[in-house]
């Protein structure tokens, strides 16, 4: 997703200069619609991995004020950053 970000930024550029700003949307605009649709049908369905990330979920205090050390924004970093699928969606942003 980030790389065709950036592809289509790049392109939007050079489509403005040559067909104008309506014709850069229209087709931008078009492409994200084709790959939204492909990656729908491409890509096997969240229903096992959602499943799965419940049964992992890491259960937080009620109470904020309970313990400190544990409600750190560290602490909150190293939870997150724990689960597989934001490592890779971190990863794949550079």
């Amino acid at each position: 997703g980030v790389c065709l970000g950036g592809a289509s930024a790049s392109l939007s550029l050079l489509l403005d200069e040559n067909v104008g700003w309506r014709g850069a949307l229209d087709v931008i605009g078009g492409f994200r619609v084709v790959s939204a649709a492909a990656a729908g049908f491409l890509l096997p369905s969240d229903g096992d991995r959602n499943a799965n990330d419940k049964a992992q979920e890491v259960e937080l205090p009620d109470d904020p004020k309970q313990n400190n050390e544990e409600n750190s924004l560290v602490e909150n970093m190293k939870q997150i950053l724990s689960i597989p699928r934001v490592q890779f969606l971190f990863l794949a942003s550079f």
